[in-house]
């Protein structure tokens, strides 16, 4: 769909994890999000830097995990109930609403206005981030 209108100019947008740090660079030659991890970017294989069209930095909360991985229990994202979220599209950002009643439903993404928020035709990335 067609970008709301609003949003403001971002050129780079940077989530950190104890064990990771992504950036986001906004391309306007390719008009593409490209990511880079722990400063170097990422690539796929034959494929060149990773490149979605959108990228959703989603605030939730983590818990442990019932389960273990290698001795340890991990962390895990909670992706129902609502909080805030940053879109980046098309060189901007907008910060939305986001919301999953349950498991079964989809999450929406709303402005400010009670717009939904549309996302550019290509890749999507979501990446979870704390509250």
């Amino acid at each position: 769909g067609s970008a709301p209108r609003g949003g403001r100019v971002m050129k780079s947008f940077t989530v950190a994890y104890p064990a990771a740090k992504f950036q986001f660079k906004w391309s306007s030659r390719i008009r593409r999000w490209l990511v880079w991890t722990d400063g170097s970017p990422d690539r796929a294989t034959g494929h060149g830097q990773l490149r979605p069209a959108t990228v959703i930095i989603q605030r939730t909360t983590f818990r442990t995990s019932r389960f273990l991985e290698r001795g340890v229990r991990p962390p895990y994202a909670v992706t129902t109930g609502s909080g805030g979220a940053v879109i980046l599209r098309n060189g901007r950002a907008w910060n939305v609403h986001w919301s999953r009643p349950n498991s079964n439903a989809g999450t929406t993404f709303t402005l400010p206005s009670g717009q939904r928020m549309t996302f550019a035709t290509g890749q999507a990335w979501v990446v979870y981030a704390r509250k």
